[in-house]
């Protein structure tokens, strides 16, 4: 970059100087920097925007940095001043300081607006970075204004002077022919500061429209709390005209109950207790009583003699968020209503099982104190820890769901049988951060099924063994179950699936249609060789068809199931069918 540095031709003191006096007359920020990238000097003038809202702040300083970064290097490059926006519509310049065609420094400053605040920008700005929005704006207002060709000057009165300064130190005139280097930057500096008074009036008149079209409600108050000053946003926010406002006392508007607050903080900008009041919650009536939500943040004015003289306020509108956030509490309540009186157990845990909140319910189907159960994890309650531990785990990795079955313990160690549900909970950024169960007793469940279970076997076996044949159709005739005794009364000629009207004739369409609309019906069948009758039933909800036929003579039923079952077909009945019972049919035998 070059073989001297600017400290090399003057010293420190004198460019902290010039750096100093060119600052103050112009109201800008200056950083003076080394041919080899060293800071000669620390950043004067910095606004408290940069200060509170820049530097420390991750979001934007390396951005900032960067940007400040590559303006060097451009300047450098093109050995021209170099004007560049910095942050927020915020711009700056470098300037190469440039000797005998060899750059010796590099001056980087500023930071000033060129223009009216981009509202929409800077309220997506404090968003981003989670600021206050009327102490963004505030603090963003503050800032000089000026246009970029004046800034483009100002740029080139800096190295003109500087550059002057350098060659003045490196020609060593004589001390009687030297003119002291502050007093030709005053000189040279008069016509920038004059013509910079012109400029503030300029800037007010911008700064008063802004004002005058901001969206938020800006006013001032006098010591004794009369409003002097308002813009319109009064009349988009409270429906009235700024005319019916200004000249009143602030108490006129507010709820009694909110008057001392507000006198408290005027006393106490008088005594010069705090500096400012920021976000503070104001409820203030319009002229029809109707209440509207402000956050108000204020700034005291004193006078030369340190007397207060008036108060601004910026009041930003929020009556819709707390009639939101109203909601959000009483929705809240009724989920902690509903939370509490589920019958079932609820419970919320974090990642190591412990326990964070749960239900009445819960508590006393374990028999635990709140206490007791927030120091137990939550695979703790059942008898096979580990394989709930691992479901669990499971769950949380899956970032999903799962409900099962198993056996818990009570306080008292008695176990019981529980269904589990297990969810898996994410956290803002979507990152798993525990998860929550309902745990129902369905101990009362398990043992209808067992019960269900023994008498399924026990029926299943009078079904089976029964001396009666039995078919189950449809509604149909489709048959879909029968006994062994059926099958063997129809000779293994009935398969499931057949109809049974192909297998009896008389069972036919109208029959079918009799036990639907009677519930029953009974089939006398030409050769008396059986008895049969037809029940409606339902079962599983499932209309069926039970026919139950009955053998009016005796027969050895296990010699002839063993002869089907060895291939052999069954002997002759010897007796004679004669319609009777089989106890009359048994007497006439005995004869």
């Amino acid at each position: 970059m070059g073989k001297r540095d600017i400290h090399h031709i003057i010293s420190r003191q004198l460019i902290s100087k010039i750096q100093e006096n060119f600052c103050s007359s112009l109201d800008i920020s200056l950083t003076i920097y080394s041919a080899n990238g060293e800071n000669i000097t620390r950043e004067s003038r910095t606004t408290e925007f940069w200060k509170n809202f820049v530097f420390g702040n991750p979001a934007v300083y390396p951005k900032c940095k960067a940007a400040e970064i590559n303006a060097i290097n451009t300047c450098i490059a093109q050995k021209s001043i170099y004007i560049y926006r910095i942050y927020c519509d915020i711009v700056a310049f470098a300037v190469p300081i440039v000797i005998n065609n060899e750059i010796i420094a590099v001056c980087v400053g500023g930071k000033v607006r060129s223009d009216n605040p981009n509202l929409k920008l800077c309220k997506a700005e404090a968003e981003n970075i989670k600021a206050d929005f009327d102490t963004f704006l505030e603090e963003y207002l503050a800032i000089p204004m000026v246009e970029n060709e004046k800034l483009l000057s100002m740029a080139n009165l800096l190295k003109h002077i500087l550059e002057t300064i350098l060659e003045l130190n490196i020609s060593k005139k004589t001390s009687k022919e030297k003119i002291d280097e502050m007093e030709i930057m005053k000189d040279m500096l008069q016509k920038e500061v004059y013509s910079k008074t012109k400029n503030m009036y300029e800037v007010h008149q911008k700064y008063q429209s802004i004002v005058e079209n901001a969206v938020d409600v800006i006013l001032t108050l006098n010591k004794d709390g009369i409003i002097t000053e308002m813009n319109r946003a009064i009349e988009n926010n409270l429906w009235t005209t700024r005319d019916e406002v200004i000249g009143s006392h602030f108490s006129k508007f507010l709820p009694s109950e909110n008057i001392p607050e507000i006198k408290k903080f005027i006393n106490d900008f008088a005594d010069k207790k705090m500096a400012s009041v920021s976000g503070m919650l104001v409820p203030i009536y319009d002229l029809n009583e109707n209440l509207h939500y402000f956050s108000v943040s204020a700034k005291p004015v004193y006078n030369s003699a340190g007397n207060l003289t008036e108060i601004q306020c910026i009041m930003h509108e929020i009556t819709e968020q707390k009639k939101l956030e109203k909601e959000l509490s009483e929705a809240k309540d009724d989920y902690s209503h509903l939370f509490e009186s589920i019958e079932y157990g609820i419970y919320i845990a974090d990642l190591n099982g412990n326990i964070m909140r749960a239900n009445k319910s819960m508590y006393s189907l374990f028999g635990y104190t709140k206490e007791e159960l927030n120091n137990i994890k939550i695979w703790n309650l059942y008898s096979k820890e580990t394989e709930i531990k691992k479901c669990i785990s499971r769950v949380i990795e899956e970032k999903g769901t799962t409900i099962l079955n198993a056996v818990a313990e009570d306080k008292k160690g008695k176990e019981f049988y529980v269904e589990l549900s297990v969810t898996a909970i994410k956290g803002e950024t979507g990152k798993i951060i525990g998860h929550s169960g309902v745990v129902r007793d369905i101990s009362n469940r398990i043992e209808y099924m067992v019960k269900a279970k023994s008498e399924e076997a026990k029926y299943k076996s009078l079904f089976e063994n029964v001396h009666e044949g039995i078919i189950i159709t449809n509604e149909k005739g489709e048959i879909a179950n029968a006994n062994p005794r059926a099958s063997l009364m129809f000779k293994g000629k009935m398969k499931t699936g057949a109809n049974i009207k192909d297998l009896i004739p008389e069972i036919t369409d109208d029959r079918l249609k009799k036990i639907s609309k009677k519930g029953e019906t009974a089939i006398k069948f030409p050769d008396k060789k059986v008895f049969a009758v037809g029940i409606k039933i339902k079962f599983d909800g499932q209309t069926q068809y039970q026919w139950i036929f009955t053998e009016p003579c005796n027969i050895d039923y296990l010699r002839m199931q063993k002869s089907i079952e060895q291939g052999r077909p069954p002997k002759a009945d010897t007796g004679v069918r004669t319609g009777r019972p089989p106890e009359a049919e048994a007497k006439n035998e005995s004869r």
